[in-house]
């Protein structure tokens, strides 16, 4: 019994040299790695940015890769698709559409509405309204010039609570007209 506890004891005591080993060796080389990290932190930024150039390269060859077509959804020679084929040769069938969520749709007692002054404001400098025209490429708006159909901003047109308020407001003659003759009806 007493070798098996000594053999036990001695296979620890291995075990323990091995580890204090190990550790030892792995600090030395850890110790290394900072020295050559402070003597030389050009070529370990320079390094790092070489990676990061690598995985940004693998970024952009990703989005290329991407088929943002609406007609790979539809079958191969159906009506549907020629329709949509004959349809863009003439308008753009691409839609972007922006959500806007108000306070009030996390707290039922806030009043704000996405119909309040400022919020249509804000939908309004987003879209590019005369108050932000001379604004650099950020901060003019997706639609800063609305007589380029689409050529200068490549937004063709835009469609919104801020944008039918300010139609109404401006073309009250046309409006009503357009209203009475295609919608309406009376």
């Amino acid at each position: 019994m007493d070798s098996e506890v000594s053999a036990l004891d001695a296979l620890r005591l291995a075990a323990d040299r091995t580890a204090a080993n190990l550790k030892s060796t792995f600090s030395q080389q850890l110790e290394k790695l900072y020295a050559t990290v402070l003597a030389s932190p050009g070529t370990v930024l320079l390094l790092f940015v070489v990676i990061s150039a690598v995985f940004a390269q693998q970024g952009m060859a990703f989005q290329q890769q991407i088929d943002d077509d609406v007609e790979i959804f539809l079958p191969d020679g159906a009506s549907s698709t020629e329709l949509l084929l004959e349809v863009r040769e003439e308008w753009s069938t691409d839609l972007v559409v922006i959500y806007i969520r108000t306070p009030n749709a996390f707290n039922p007692n806030d009043s704000t509405n996405i119909t309040d002054e400022v919020i249509l404001n804000e939908i309004s400098w987003i879209e590019g309204d005369d108050r932000n025209i001379d604004g650099d490429s950020t901060g003019r708006g997706l639609d800063y010039d609305k007589d380029d159909h689409g050529e200068n901003d490549g937004v063709m047109w835009v469609i919104s609570p801020a944008q039918v308020i300010k139609e109404i407001n401006s073309a009250d003659g046309r409006f009503n007209a357009s209203m009475c003759k295609h919608a309406v009806n009376n």
